[in-house]
C-alpha cells in the first residue's frame, strides 16, 4: 500500500470518527427552585443554571419551580419537608442530602456535581414523593406549575432548529430550549469533557492504524 493510499485511508477514518455519533453519557436530573421576587441572587443564578442546562442538554433534564408563581410555594414546602432543603431560594436539588443552596454554593459546586453524577451512571429526578428517570420528566404529571427542560437527543433532527420549540407541561406552560450544536472549538479547548473523550479515542485509534500501516509499508520496501 503506497503513501497516497495510506493518506486516503487516514482521511476516510477521520471523517468516520467525526460524523459517527458518540455514545451518550448517563442522564442526570435536577430540580431547581428560584423566585422572580428574590432579587439579584436569583437573577444571576437563573442565568447560570440556564447556561448549564444548555451546555449539558443532551444528558441533563431540569425541573424549575418559580416559588412566586401560584401553586409552587406548596410544592416547595413539600420538597423542604421530604428533603430537608434550605427555606430560601435559590436551591438546586439532586436527591436526598444532595443539594446546593444560595448563589455562591450553586455557582461553586453545581457543574462539578453534574459531572460526578454523569460518571456515576446518572441520577433520577427527585419528586415530592419518589423519583422518575430524567427522560420521563417532560411527560410526567408534575405538581404545581414547573418549567421542564427535557433532554435533547443529538441524533434526532427534530431537536435541532434555529430556535427550539418550547416544551409543554400538563399546565400548558411553555419554555424555550436552546439548540445543541457540535462545537469543534470546544473539542480542543475542553478535551476532557465526556462528550469529547470518545472522539479523541477514535482519533487515537486512527493514528495508531496509520502508524502500523506505514511501518508495514516501509518494512516491505526494506526487504
Amino acid at each position: 500500500m503506497g503513501i497516497k493510499n495510506n493518506v486516503k485511508l487516514l482521511l476516510i477514518l477521520l471523517t468516520f470518527v467525526i460524523i459517527v455519533p458518540t455514545v451518550s453519557a448517563e442522564e442526570v436530573c435536577v430540580v431547581y427552585f428560584t423566585a422572580s421576587t428574590c432579587g439579584d441572587r436569583c437573577v444571576l443564578t437563573d442565568s447560570f443554571m440556564e447556561g448549564l442546562i444548555n451546555e449539558y442538554s443532551d444528558v441533563l433534564a431540569a425541573i424549575k419551580y418559580d416559588v412566586s408563581v401560584p401553586g409552587n410555594m406548596d410544592v416547595f414546602g413539600a420538597y423542604k419537608y421530604n428533603y430537608g432543603i434550605s427555606s430560601d431560594v435559590p436551591v438546586v436539588l439532586f436527591g436526598q442530602n444532595d443539594y446546593f443552596a444560595d448563589k455562591t454554593d450553586i455557582f461553586k459546586n453545581t457543574e462539578a456535581r453534574i459531572m460526578e453524577l454523569i460518571a456515576e451512571n446518572g441520577s433520577n429526578c427527585p419528586l415530592t414523593s419518589g423519583s422518575i428517570p430524567p427522560a420521563s420528566a417532560g411527560a410526567a404529571s408534575l405538581p404545581g406549575n414547573p418549567q421542564v427542560f427535557e433532554i435533547v437527543d443529538p441524533t434526532n433532527p427534530e431537536d435541532f432548529s434555529d430556535e427550539k420549540q418550547p416544551a409543554e407541561n400538563d399546565d400548558n406552560e411553555k419554555i424555550t430550549e436552546d439548540v445543541v450544536e457540535i462545537n469543534f472549538q470546544s473539542l480542543f479547548e475542553e478535551p476532557t469533557k465526556p462528550e469529547n473523550i470518545p472522539i479523541w479515542i477514535g482519533v487515537a485509534v486512527v493514528f495508531i492504524i496509520m502508524i502500523v500501516s506505514l511501518t508495514l509499508t516501509y518494512g516491505r520496501k526494506g526487504k
